[in-house]
């Protein structure tokens, strides 16, 4: 995880965080990169594999700029995915730790399209040319948001002293 300075008490909830989903869940962890950054933006434009998908990201400019997290998919299937958080969602005091919604929002979708794709495509980022890719594009999407609110909500109603030393 790049912490761009995060607090130790804020490392340790997002590391807990983390390995609660993986609990809970049962998925078997994989490897990603999370890194909280001011323009979500500029850097996925930055991690963008070809000039196709960098047009896609100008085309959605807009759209990106409310975001609260990203996920970037590698363009093949043995390389890392990132998980980009807007460090607007930490900063923010009236956000309510809602980077946790977020982050476990953002690693269901990686889950999700790594489990979709099942060696379909050596590129992952081709299984949008599947038949199926509009419906579980909308699957994902409804599983991310349970998921991300479940685990909020469990978290949020945990005893914190009991579970992150400050």
């Amino acid at each position: 995880m790049a912490n761009q300075g995060l607090s130790e008490p804020i490392k340790n909830l997002i590391n807990g965080v983390i390995q609660l989903f993986y609990y809970e869940t049962k998925i078997k962890p994989i490897e990603f990169k999370i890194e909280f950054v001011k323009d979500i933006y500029t850097r996925k434009l930055e991690l963008a594999v070809d000039d196709k998908e960098k047009k896609e990201m100008i085309l959605a400019k807009e759209f990106s700029k409310n975001l609260n997290g990203s996920v970037v998919l590698p363009a093949h299937i043995e390389d890392v995915p990132y998980i980009l958080i807007s460090l607007h969602t930490i900063e923010n005091p009236k956000s309510d730790c809602q980077f946790i919604s977020t982050i476990i929002h953002e690693l269901t979708h990686i889950h999700d399209f790594y489990s979709f794709n099942k060696d379909k495509y050596n590129n992952i980022r081709e299984i949008d040319n599947s038949i199926d890719f509009r419906p579980f594009q909308l699957w994902s999407e409804y599983n991310a948001r349970r998921n991300g609110h479940y685990f909020y909500r469990s978290i949020i109603n945990m005893n914190f002293n009991n579970v992150i030393k400050v």
